[in-house]
């Protein structure tokens, strides 16, 4: 056994070797994981693999080389996000699905586009007139115009429970809800419980709940694929039981007679499966 480890530090980026040093054997450190992190000359690297894995094997060869990649810590004021507003919790996608029977969307496209009950006017507003301060005072737009990102976002915590509407009631006039595929947030191994996502041409309406449903929202996809007529149900829907469409991200409410008409404006422009759809 070697009386010291020669432990070489070596950059993933260039392959080149960035410090080397040596370790008394007697006292060696517990480990060199995946993602531990290093300090060299005030610089901080992720490990992202040792060889040999062991400190044990490396006992024995008295040599140990780390992969390393430097840490680069983004200036807060070069951060911007995408979207200038997105609810605090999303949904946790646990529930036991086949990979071919689930809906994917991106956390961040949770209820983006929601019914609400309209009894909710005045909360819808204040959340509304948050997000409508961002939109004005926090977009970042290059000199044609076109939007780059967000300085900040509003993060929603009303309505908290958006919307009750009965399953069996949704299903009457939906009855794809019954075989639809669940809906999960995508990069989770799951779906969320008791949840749906039925598709109709460009557009998808999704929900959760066993007996009671809520959130129902929308959700869009490029694709010219035919289906059961979901605006027709959803607009019978919302007359019924007194409901809005709230497109938080553009800042708009829409009632019953005008829901048609706004999201025809909002179609993908081009065909082929999109943001993450899969199955259906």
């Amino acid at each position: 056994m070697s009386g010291v480890v020669r432990v070489t530090f070596i950059d993933v980026t260039t392959g080149a070797p960035v410090a080397r040093s040596t370790l008394p054997s007697a006292q060696p450190p517990p480990s060199f994981e995946a993602g531990t992190t290093v300090d060299i000359s005030g610089v901080s690297y992720l490990v992202e693999r040792a060889l040999p894995a062991s400190i044990a094997d490396a006992m024995l060869t008295g040599e140990l080389a780390l992969h390393v990649r430097r840490i680069v810590v983004a200036d807060p004021v070069d951060i911007m996000f995408s979207l200038p507003t997105v609810v605090d919790t999303a949904p946790v996608s646990t529930a036991p699905v086949r990979r071919q029977a689930r809906f994917d969307i991106h956390e961040g496209d949770w209820r983006q586009l929601e019914v609400v009950d309209a009894r909710m006017q005045s909360t819808v507003e204040r959340e509304l007139a948050a997000v409508r301060t961002v939109v004005a005072d926090q977009a970042v737009r290059a000199e044609a115009g076109r939007l780059i990102g967000y300085r900040s976002l509003h993060v929603r915590t009303e309505p908290a429970r958006p919307v009750t509407i009965a399953r069996a009631d949704l299903v009457a006039v939906v009855p794809a809800i019954v075989d639809a595929p669940s809906l999960a947030l995508r990069g989770e191994r799951g779906a969320i419980a008791d949840s749906f996502a039925v598709a109709s041409g460009h557009l998808v309406l999704y929900g959760a709940g066993r007996d009671e449903v809520s959130p129902l929202g929308l959700h869009f996809r490029r694709s010219g694929a035919s289906g059961p007529d979901i605006l027709t149900a959803l607009v019978k829907i919302m007359s019924a039981q007194d409901l809005m469409l709230v497109d938080w991200c553009r800042c708009a409410v829409v009632g019953p007679a005008d829901v048609s008409a706004y999201l025809d404006q909002l179609r993908p422009v081009s065909a082929g499966q999109g943001n993450g759809s899969t199955s259906i």
